[in-house]
């Protein structure tokens, strides 16, 4: 059975921009406790993206962890 929480409140985040990545193409995204709650653009062969993005994240708990993930989508070996 799965219950649902309602939120206490929202998160608005402003993500901006990175400087000198270390691979060419990258995305953003947002962990709530673990679990993915929002997602940049993707940025595809440049080492400095401008996400530019308001994200909003809804929170359940006053102990939820947020986490910011910035991933690089390059195929190593390809």
């Amino acid at each position: 059975m799965t219950m649902l929480l309602k939120p206490l409140g929202i998160i608005q985040m402003y993500i901006e921009k990175t400087r000198d990545l270390p691979y060419k193409s990258s995305s953003c995204r947002i962990l709530v406790s673990e679990i993915e709650r929002a997602r940049a653009v993707t940025f595809s062969n440049t080492t400095n993206p401008d996400w530019n993005e308001v994200l909003h994240l809804p929170f359940c708990h006053s102990r939820n962890e947020i986490t910011i993930e910035v991933i690089g989508q390059d195929n190593p070996g390809r």
